[in-house]
């Protein structure tokens, strides 16, 4: 069947959907068939290592800000990790907010990699910006009257 289609049989309504359930990575996911409308499909960032990475360096420095571990060291050893790796994933989380949306959306530069964010990079946005390619997002203006 390649769409969607409704059959009411009996009172009930059965409803049939195009798709594939596949076992990724030991969870379940479902394919939609080529050419569906996918845009309420939430984008799987477990498939993205950069993505995951910066969603556990949100998640770390949250651990940090709200005082469920008083420091990397602390944070590092409840999660099982070096110190080390725990800092720099945390680092992430310094990148510019156009960069962030990027990698979420799926849409990142080529050259941003995990491993080429593991070594050093801008802390300035702008510098950021340049360095990977990302455009920034202008703020719409306020066409009302009376504004500046």
């Amino acid at each position: 069947m390649s769409e969607m289609a409704l059959d009411s049989m009996d009172g009930e309504m059965l409803v049939h959907i195009p798709m594939t359930l596949t076992k990724r990575q030991g969870r379940k996911q479902i394919i939609l068939p080529v050419g569906s409308e996918t845009a309420s499909v939430p984008r799987d960032i477990t498939a993205d290592p950069l993505a995951l990475a910066i969603a556990k360096g949100f998640r770390w420095q949250d651990l940090l800000d709200n005082g469920t571990y008083p420091t990397v060291r602390a944070l590092a050893n409840a999660v099982q990790q070096d110190t080390a790796y725990v800092a720099r994933t945390i680092r992430l989380t310094l990148l510019a907010p156009e960069i962030i949306e990027a990698v979420m959306a799926g849409q990142c530069p080529s050259a941003l990699t995990l491993k080429r964010l593991s070594r050093e990079f801008p802390v300035v946005w702008d510098d950021q910006r340049r360095a990977w390619g990302v455009s920034t997002v202008e703020p719409p203006s306020d066409t009302r009257k009376g504004t500046p």
